[in-house]
């Protein structure tokens, strides 16, 4: 077998090993996923920098910290998408059920008793409900589903490229040694 069938080979292993072994990240995303309220919808996401120890505390609200590095909103009223970011937001309700264990390569949902935003103007931007994970726009009630935590998309590409060329590498070699 040719030498570049083994880098190729050892490329892909490495791919693999970095998808399953994903070292803590400085800034991490998580999409925002809330139930749907008729035909309005709300979405977002919200990006965390977990090296700041502020991140795992245990608060029932924080004027907007910095170690939330970007947060959008996006709400669909069934006609047309209006989009909100951080500034749109004075204040998060951020309450891990165990303060200092947050697991930031899962979902985050099930982690905290309640993850919410307060809008500076709760007439015209999704707005905390004051009830745990859920935000209201207009008449519509929204609660938050589920945080996936962020996907190892690094090890998954070259593996998609590769797995194809080395399958037919394979295939190649058996058909050659075969005739041997």
């Amino acid at each position: 077998m040719s030498s570049k069938f083994w880098q190729k080979l050892i490329f892909l292993g490495s791919c693999l090993y970095l998808t399953s072994n994903i070292p803590a990240r400085a800034l991490v995303t998580y999409p925002l996923e809330y139930s749907d309220s008729g035909s309005m919808t709300l979405s977002g996401s919200i990006t965390i920098d977990e090296t700041n120890p502020a991140a795992q505390d245990s608060n029932s609200f924080l004027v907007m910290p910095s170690w939330v590095t970007s947060l959008t909103i996006s709400f669909f009223d069934g006609s047309s998408t209006t989009n909100f970011s951080k500034s749109d937001y004075a204040a998060i309700r951020w309450v891990p059920n165990s303060p200092g264990s947050v697991n930031y390569s899962a979902d985050l949902l099930p982690q905290f008793t309640n993850i919410n935003f307060i809008a500076i103007d709760s007439n015209t931007t999704p707005d905390d409900s004051g009830t745990n994970n859920e935000m209201n726009m207009q008449t519509g009630e929204f609660t938050l589903q589920s945080t996936p935590g962020p996907l190892p998309i690094l090890g998954f590409i070259p593996f998609i490229t590769y797995s194809r060329k080395i399958k037919r590498k394979i295939q190649m070699h058996k058909k050659y040694f075969a005739t041997i």
